[in-house]
């Protein structure tokens, strides 16, 4: 089977998410790779992933960033609960790399790189991104 660090660690960031019941209760179980079109608000999904192959001596490993996109649609106070849910996202992955099993690789660490919420262009909704930068190796 080809090496696919981007395909595992994604598995790991919608088990991580799902599994953590400070997310899920907020957002239910709409934690998603890619959202159903009649997905509810508010919800989470996988942003861009960019993958980077890093050669090592005897090995590779490679620098993944990505993010995890926040779309809150609520009556009232989108923004308050957009960011509120990219906290909760931040303080689940910024550094939990011993919590966050990912098949075949070792997660050698994942740290946050920035996040902001804006007014989404249907003038309506919000989304919240959260940027993190992490590295991966194969297991030895």
């Amino acid at each position: 089977m080809a090496e696919n660090p981007a395909g595992a660690l994604q598995r790991a960031l919608v088990a991580r998410l799902r599994g953590a019941a400070s997310l899920t209760a907020v957002v239910g179980n709409r934690i998603y790779d890619e959202p159903p079109g009649d997905a509810g608000f508010p919800f989470v999904r996988l942003g861009n992933m960019d993958v980077t192959p890093n050669k090592t001596d005897g090995g590779r490993d490679w620098d993944v960033g990505f993010s995890i996109e926040v779309h809150s649609k609520p009556n009232t106070s989108g923004r308050v609960e957009a960011t509120g849910i990219a906290a909760i996202v931040a303080v689940l992955l910024d550094e939990r790399e011993d919590e966050m099993p990912v098949e075949g690789f070792d997660l050698d660490w994942c740290q946050i790189l920035t996040s902001y919420t804006a007014r989404s262009s249907d003038g309506k909704s919000y989304l919240g991104i959260v940027a993190f930068e992490a590295s991966v190796a194969p297991i030895a």
